[in-house]
């Protein structure tokens, strides 16, 4: 999706873009940097997903709001792909501690054509360098799970080249998220919790057993019922304790999320 200069600046509103196919000249994961982009700012996704029925991006004083999950251990460094992600993207910006889902960044054209010079300068024009720099970080097991440019080492080059102004960022552990792409849905897939997250009406979300509507983001969760946590008999479903979406990618698999670059 690339959009162009016309943006709204409210939330909840419509705004004007243009969606454009592509077809690979290169392999999927390097997307991000292969991808030919004509407008000023764009977001990306395969033919995998599907626009989500609310589509809404949110503009503070002028800034898109960008949400992403912070590098700690529950949220991030248990998991191998996060972690990988993280430690990747810190040789470009050593105190980077935002992990962000690849179709869930809204990447500004310029900034991503000086990222992937510096990424492929760094890292190889197929990635062919990262087996090798990462085996010399210290007690890191590299898996090659994440194999080219994600929205991670782009956010952690906005902060390293003092771009990041062009942001405002959102802790989506404390704050939620919406998806603009969602995941389309496998046919095996039929129960919660996988299937909660491919679910985008009230009404549908609210029918199969497990899964909660949250309006405050107007999305819906796989709840996760934690015995430990007292507060849960008082609050309403939307803010139980929810699934972050890299567990939910864990338990279910297929790259819901596009976490892994392709």
């Amino acid at each position: 999706v690339d959009h162009n200069k016309t943006l709204q600046t409210t939330f909840n509103s419509s705004f004007v873009g243009l969606m454009r196919l592509q077809y690979r000249a290169m392999p999927a994961y390097m997307d991000l940097c292969e991808a030919d982009v004509q407008t000023e700012w764009f977001m990306l996704a395969d033919t995998g997903y599907g626009l989500a029925k609310q589509l809404d991006l949110m503009v503070v004083q002028s800034k898109f709001v960008v949400s992403f999950i912070p590098a700690t251990h529950r949220f991030c460094f248990q998991f191998p792909y996060c972690r990988e992600d993280i430690s990747i993207a810190q040789k470009i910006y050593p105190y980077h501690y935002m992990f962000f889902a690849n179709t869930n960044m809204i990447f500004h054209t310029a900034t991503r054509d000086k990222f992937c010079e510096e990424w492929k300068t760094t890292f190889g024009k197929k990635g062919e360098n990262l087996i090798e720099l990462m085996e010399l970080v210290d007690d890191f097991d590299y898996k090659q799970i994440i194999r080219g440019p994600t929205a991670t080492s782009y956010s952690a080059f906005t902060f390293s080249a003092k771009r990041d102004k062009l942001y405002r960022h959102s802790d989506a552990s404390l704050y939620g998220k919406q998806n603009i792409f969602l995941k389309i849905k496998p046919d095996h897939v039929t129960s919660a919790p996988c299937i909660c997250y491919y679910l985008d009406d009230e009404d549908s979300c609210k029918e199969i057993e497990g899964c909660a509507w949250r309006s405050r983001f107007e999305s819906c969760h796989a709840v996760e019922m934690r015995p430990d946590d007292a507060r849960q008999s008082t609050m309403e479903p939307y803010a139980f304790q929810t699934l972050n979406f890299i567990e939910r990618n864990d338990i279910c698999g297929d790259d819901i999320f596009g976490i892994q670059g392709g």
